[in-house]
């Protein structure tokens, strides 16, 4: 009987050790999962929101209108089909891709001040309070990295009168879905 606790205790110890390291692993950059071949991806567009991009056909989009008392906010949802029809109703949904679109009502005097002052860019859970000059597609942008339910990487830019933000949250540095929100931006056209 007591070899069967001391086995126990050590697969205990063996979960938390892999549970402590896992916690304390940089968030490596977007390259370094697999990608989605091209020709399994489909195509979205809208001119209403002013953007068109490539998604992973395993994947469904959804669209949201947020506004609120003199603040547009749109939001297209991309995520994996299955795990969106699973998601539990009033619950936290799976990992995505996201994209929001605001309008500038504060009228910030720069893309960084924005980032900085708006809750909706999700800065304030920022590790490092770092932001990254970045260029995808010809559109340049601020990157940076958060961390909350998910671990979140996003970049903002702006398309006149309106900050985008495009997000990926993961559970794991090596989620498929990193590349594909990299092959997303990548394909990312502004209208």
């Amino acid at each position: 009987m007591k070899w069967f606790a001391g086995l126990v205790i050590a697969i205990l110890i063996a979960f938390a050790a892999v549970y402590v390291t896992s916690m304390n692993t940089p968030v490596p950059t977007l390259n370094t999962a697999t990608s989605t071949p091209l020709a399994t991806l489909k195509t979205y567009s809208s001119e209403n929101y002013g953007v068109s991009f490539l998604y992973p056909r395993s994947y469904s989009v959804r669209e949201f209108n947020l506004s609120k008392a003199g603040q547009e906010i749109y939001q297209i949802v991309v995520a994996d089909t299955q795990a969106l029809a699973n998601a539990p109703q009033n619950g936290e949904g799976p990992t995505s891709i996201t994209i929001d679109i605001l309008s500038n009502s504060h009228q910030y005097a720069s893309l960084e001040e924005w980032i900085q002052k708006t809750p909706q860019s999700n800065f304030q859970l920022s590790t490092d309070g770092k932001l990254a000059s970045t260029t995808f597609a010809g559109i340049q942008g601020l990157s940076y990295t958060w961390d909350g339910l998910y671990r979140g990487e996003s970049f903002a830019f702006t398309n006149g009168d309106h900050v985008l933000i495009a997000s990926v949250t993961a559970l794991t540095a090596q989620d498929a879905i990193r590349s594909d929100f990299q092959k997303l931006l990548e394909s990312l056209v502004l209208q």
